[in-house]
């Protein structure tokens, strides 16, 4: 009789939120193996190209000394009149990563350096 109580207080309240499911969440996953005692997933040369593609035109970037203010590091991109869409994600420890959408672009970067 719990079972049941608890089933009718975890039911959606909102009518979207009965249509979401986790079924298929996990099918699709690589098991994983021990070596050397610990555990490890092993990938195909193919399977970790096929993963690293979304990041061929990513760079990051490390600021010398302190980083910059977020808005100056922003302005100086859109001054840099960039062809495609771009990313800028400020990571810790002065380090920002820069996601691109073509490889023009990354030569510009590139070739210009990532001076503030």
């Amino acid at each position: 009789m719990r079972d049941a109580a608890d089933a009718e207080a975890l039911k959606p309240v909102l009518p979207w939120a009965a249509e979401k499911s986790f079924d298929g969440v996990g099918e699709d996953y690589k098991r994983a193996t021990v070596y050397n005692n610990k555990p490890a997933i092993f990938y195909t040369e193919e399977e970790v190209s096929g993963m690293s593609n979304a990041f061929r035109f990513a760079l990051i970037g490390k600021f010398l000394e302190s980083r910059s203010n977020q808005m100056t590091i922003i302005q100086s991109f859109a001054n840099l009149w960039l062809s495609s869409f771009y990313n800028i994600r400020f990571m810790r420890f002065g380090h920002v990563f820069i996601h691109l959408s073509s490889i023009e672009d990354m030569a510009r970067i590139w070739t210009r350096g990532f001076g503030v």
